[in-house]
């Protein structure tokens, strides 16, 4: 396929894996609840990206524990859009072993939708 294999063109790989304890890489099905699912990570995570995968034109969203120390984290980047942070209803908890979405907003809860995630410890 031209877009990974074309000869005389560079190409760059982001490749990542989970490391117990400090990264995990998985993913979720959303349920579309105000209380949405648990989702494990054997860690607490410090930064989240999170992208849905069966639903087009959603961004990569990421949360982190830098710019909201305490729970709800509800302050968001999108790593694919020029969009500024928004601090907003749509957000997550940071727990001991897992983070838990507490939102139905469609970008990281839709119901049936499954998405993908990497956090970091």
């Amino acid at each position: 396929d031209t877009d990974v294999n074309t000869n005389n063109d560079e190409f760059i790989a982001y490749c990542f894996r989970s490391i117990p304890g400090y990264s995990r890489i998985s993913s979720y099905v959303g349920n579309g609840n105000a209380t949405g699912p648990i989702v494990y990570t054997g860690f607490e995570p410090v930064w989240i990206i999170i992208k849905a995968i069966n639903t087009a034109g959603e961004a990569w969203i990421m949360f982190d524990a830098a710019r909201n120390t305490s729970n709800p984290r509800n302050c968001q980047l999108r790593a694919n859009d020029t969009m500024a942070e928004a601090c907003n209803t749509d957000q997550l908890d940071f727990n001991a072993d897992n983070f838990q979405l507490k939102t139905s907003w469609s970008g990281i809860n839709n119901n049936g939708s499954t998405y993908v995630f990497m956090a970091i410890a």
